[in-house]
């Protein structure tokens, strides 16, 4: 009993525990990294879009960018070691 009240105390203030799996082995992803992880998918949607419809998509280049650049320093996202799961730590 009361190493379930402990695990939850651990897993509730320590940021280095994966929420999937409860290892320590979490990593978190360098900024840049994290925005071409979030990025490269729109930016090629948004390329296609601009030669099959309109150049107008390509306005939305910079934005995608720019937005994620704001998520990626607001929220960082870990990797646990073990299990590979990506999660960002909820305060």
């Amino acid at each position: 009993m009361n190493m379930k009240k402990n695990r939850l105390a651990r897993t509730q203030t320590d940021r280095s525990l994966c929420v999937k799996c409860n290892q320590q082995q979490t990593v978190e992803i360098p900024l840049v990294r994290h925005v071409i992880l979030l990025s490269v998918l729109p930016w090629i949607a948004a390329i296609i879009l601009a030669i099959i419809a309109s150049f107008f998509f390509l306005l939305f280049i910079p934005i995608i960018g720019i937005l994620n650049m704001k998520l990626a320093k607001r929220k960082p996202l870990r990797r646990c070691s073990s299990c590979h799961f990506l999660f960002s730590y909820q305060p």
